[in-house]
């Protein structure tokens, strides 16, 4: 068998208990080294009528935190880090059966893999199908959960994983409920079923996993205003971003829901003293099902190091009891005096989202503010199609934060805004020249300020993106028009040569009579002797 090893003592000896400090620029830094992905070998083919589960049956469901080391695979190697705070779902049916969401932390899945349950042993039988994926030829494929353990190589005393023997893991169901792995050691691998580069059969994984795995219940509770507080609109402002957050104030309680973006209708509470407000660490702010782990929030206070290999600065978080900011209450405004984390935990540092300088308030926004010009304009013709990227802010020029919902932006073509029809953008209801600022779709992808529009009509001499912002009394302003300066540049100056001759050719290299429908090859040939050649989608 072709065994890839990883060392022994980086493999066995579990990570230790997460520090009091921890840096932000990437949890893989706390990360060790082990080695390429190891072939586990194969005690029978997996049924090929093998499907995940997509979906559980009904039963008692409970949120689960997870605590584990867990592995990935990256840079070529499978690296571990202890995990906290890391989202599982449990759902007990009435006849003993278990099923658990998203097994592997590090391999985030909504599939569920089944258990049994017998006294206060939980059993899991290997191998069960997760999900499904693409090769490079895009021929699917399925991926499957499967319980190994270590071996050991006499020879070198490195270690590799392998499946076991009767491919079983068992948890122990402790009297406060939390499940426990019986043996630490032993990991819920994932793998995928097919030949080794020797052209040995078997299961081969893929280098995520868990061990040590603990699995306790959550039974915190999230924060909620009074029923008839009134919610008022503030913003919150970073030197990054610009979004709107909600806030009641109820005498001397003060609650914001939207610290952590994500979760924009979760809430945390301060209380007022003076011209301070604190806002106690450890708020639940509830599960973030989009990275799978659970949301605190906690007060943070920041520093810097240098990184000795690179000199590259990085930040790095220390919890602190709460998080503090200055009140000015005739300005509506708080500015932060220490930071906050997003954390996966109450009360160990595992950060999820780090704020270091941030502010909220009242705007007080001018009904006739101008919208912010885009920027970072690009414009790239591909093979089928062109496209264009660029930033477009969520801000006036003042900086002040619009109403999303009346928030709009064009694509300006050879001087004039260009009109989307239905039959070609399907993502918008009309035929407009306006795009709704978060519209997410087929040909229109937007993730916050990051636009990126598809086209199928190319520019002849220029290309830009402009705002457009719809105002309380129904007034269209404008920003002003962001080009491609490239593209401006060099459609001006291919416009002021004199053309020779130009000529059309399919896409097989055919040289055609005239331009046909579909995708088409035009070269314009110029008097002094240059020629230029563009991809051109004809109706």
């Amino acid at each position: 068998m072709n065994k890839i090893y990883f060392i022994l003592t980086g493999a066995l000896v579990a990570a230790s208990t997460t520090a009091e400090a921890s840096a932000l620029k990437t949890r893989s830094a706390e990360r060790h080294p082990l080695a390429k992905v190891a072939r586990v070998t194969a005690k029978e083919a997996p049924d090929p009528d093998m499907e995940p589960i997509w979906e559980a049956p009904e039963g008692k469901t409970t949120l689960l935190s997870r605590s584990c080391d867990g592995f990935t695979y990256e840079a070529f190697e499978a690296t571990h880090s202890r995990i906290l705070g890391s989202i599982v779902t449990m759902v007990e049916t009435e006849d003993g059966e278990v099923y658990l969401s998203n097994i592997a932390s590090e391999y985030p899945c909504s599939t569920y893999i089944q258990a049994t349950r017998e006294g206060d042993t939980l059993t899991v039988k290997g191998p069960q199908a997760i999900t499904w994926d693409y090769d490079e030829w895009y021929e699917p494929f399925t991926v499957y959960l499967v319980p190994m353990e270590v071996k050991i190589d006499p020879e070198t005393n490195y270690g590799y994983f392998n499946a076991t023997e009767d491919m079983t893991f068992q948890f122990k169901i402790e009297e406060d409920g939390s499940i426990v792995a019986a043996d630490p050691e032993m990991l819920l691998g994932v793998c995928t079923y097919g030949y080794d580069n020797m052209g040995e059969e078997g299961y081969l994984w893929s280098g995520f996993g868990d061990r040590d795995i603990r699995l306790a219940k959550v039974t915190d509770s999230v924060v909620t205003p009074p029923e008839d507080g009134k919610i008022l609109s503030w913003v919150w402002q970073d030197e990054y971003v610009t979004t709107a957050v909600s806030v009641c104030i109820d005498g001397s309680d003060l609650y914001i829901a939207g610290m952590n973006r994500d979760l924009p209708t979760a809430w945390v509470k301060g209380t007022i003293e003076g011209d301070k407000v604190t806002f106690p660490s450890g708020q639940y702010l509830g599960p973030d099902y989009e990275i799978y782990y659970l949301s605190y929030f906690c007060g943070a206070d920041f520093s810097t190091e240098t990184d000795e290999e690179t000199g590259e600065e990085y930040p790095v978080a220390s919890l602190a009891e709460a998080a503090v900011f200055d009140y000015d209450a005739e300005t509506s405004t708080l500015t932060s005096v220490n930071g906050y984390v997003i954390n996966s935990t109450p009360d160990k540092l595992f950060p999820l989202y780090g704020y270091e300088k941030v502010t909220v308030g009242d705007q007080h926004r001018d009904v006739n503010a101008i919208p912010a010009t885009p920027y970072d304009v690009f414009y790239t013709e591909g093979s089928y199609d062109a496209n264009i990227w660029c930033q477009v802010p969520n801000t006036d020029v003042d900086g002040k934060l619009l109403d999303e919902n009346k928030l709009f932006y064009e694509i300006v073509m050879d001087g004039e805004p260009f009109v989307f029809t239905f039959d070609d953008y399907y993502d918008l209801e009309e035929e407009t020249s306006l795009i709704p600022y978060n519209t997410n779709g087929y040909d229109i992808y937007s993730e916050g300020t990051d636009k990126t529009v598809y086209l199928y009509t190319l520019p002849e001499t220029s290309i830009g993106v402009r705002s457009v912002y719809i105002n309380e009394n129904g007034e269209y302003l404008y920003s002003e028009i962001c080009y491609d300066s490239e593209l401006t540049s060099a459609k001006a100056n291919m416009a002021e040569k004199e053309i020779k001759s130009v000529e059309w050719y399919d896409v097989a290299g055919r040289r055609v009579g005239r331009a046909v429908n579909g995708i088409a090859i035009k070269v314009t040939k110029y008097a002094d002797g240059s020629s230029r050649r563009e991809k051109v989608i004809v109706r």
